[in-house]
C-alpha cells in the first residue's frame, strides 16, 4: 500500500489508502475535541448517578431518558476511539491499521 505523509494542524501525519482512510478524524479536530468535552460531563454524571442506583430507583423519566443518552453516547464512543488518530513522536498516526 502506498504511504502518504500529510500537514494537518501543523503537525506530520501518515495516511494510506485504504477505504477506512476518509472516515479517520485527527486528535485535535473540532469534532473530537467536542467528544471528548462530552465525554467528561457523561463521566460526571454516570461517576453520581450510578452509586445512587444502589440506593434508590430512578424511574423519573429524565433519568431513564438521560440513562439511554448515556448507553448511546458510550456505545458510539468504542467505533469512533478506532476511527481517530493518535500523536506517537511528533506525527499523527492516522492509519486505521495502526489505529486499531
Amino acid at each position: 500500500q502506498k504511504l502518504q505523509l500529510a500537514k494537518q494542524y501543523g503537525f506530520d501525519s501518515l495516511n494510506d489508502g485504504s477505504c477506512l482512510q476518509p472516515l479517520v478524524i485527527g486528535p485535535s479536530s473540532r469534532m473530537r475535541v467536542a467528544w471528548d468535552m462530552v465525554s467528561v460531563l457523561v463521566v460526571g454524571y454516570d461517576v453520581l448517578t450510578v452509586p445512587l442506583i444502589a440506593f434508590s430507583e430512578m424511574d423519573e423519566p429524565y433519568f431513564v431518558a438521560i440513562g439511554l443518552f448515556t448507553t448511546v453516547f458510550w456505545t458510539l464512543d468504542i467505533p469512533l476511539s478506532f476511527l481517530s488518530g493518535f500523536y506517537d513522536g511528533g506525527v499523527i498516526e492516522m492509519r486505521p491499521k495502526k489505529i486499531a
